[in-house]
């Protein structure tokens, strides 16, 4: 995570004024062209700085790190640098024990952003999409670990709510990488059983 925010900075140092797009690598997009994502992400962002996918039911920790657009201006640049620098200390601080929410990426980014005023944000809409964000389908919402994708048993997968329409889909809340791509796998099937659906009914 620490070369993450290396790379993040560096991109908004190059591309100064300009709006990026950080993404994880368990990604999935769902635009129909190629305008599309750009031109919406452009028009969710507006005048805020950062909009963040959101992927916790908490208003205060939803905001996920693995997808967001943002404009790189000085705000920015100084909201990430310091992001470093703590997870630089973190990490130190944390060494041989391990990472727990408070100490990880979007932890430290959730708590950061609490204490910036300066800093406007928003969440992205419905259509940026993971499923851990949602209760829907599972028989115990209450149970530890019950929104994690490897958790859910295949009822509660089948019952799993899925927007229409989706744009982007991150594969988060769920651990291994088969895991992972048995989620992206789920998710496009439903997307294209959907699409097929309609041609079959127009």
């Amino acid at each position: 995570m620490i070369l993450k925010e290396k790379f993040i900075l560096k991109c908004l140092t190059r591309f100064h004024g300009q709006i990026c797009v950080f993404c994880d690598v368990d990604i999935q997009f769902y635009a129909k062209t190629n305008g599309e994502l750009p031109l919406d992400l452009e028009n969710c962002l507006g005048d805020n700085d950062i909009c963040f996918l959101k992927d916790h039911a908490d208003q205060r920790n939803g905001r996920g790190a693995g997808f967001f657009v943002l404009r790189s201006n000085p705000k920015t640049v100084d909201f990430f640098s310091k992001v470093l620098k703590r997870l630089e200390y973190l990490s130190l601080d944390q060494e041989g024990k391990g990472v727990n929410f408070n100490t990880s990426e979007q932890g430290t980014i959730n708590d950061m952003l609490s204490e910036r005023k300066d800093i406007r944000w928003n969440f992205l809409p419905e259509r940026y999409y993971t499923h851990g964000k949602y209760t829907n389908g599972i028989k115990n919402p209450k149970k530890p670990n019950g929104a994690w994708w490897d958790q859910k048993d295949d009822e509660e997968k089948k019952k799993v709510f899925i927007p229409d329409p989706i744009l982007v889909h991150h594969a988060n809340w769920c651990t291994g990488v088969k895991n992972k791509i048995h989620l992206l796998d789920f998710v496009e099937k439903v997307v294209h059983d959907r699409l097929r659906g309609r041609c079959y009914r127009d």
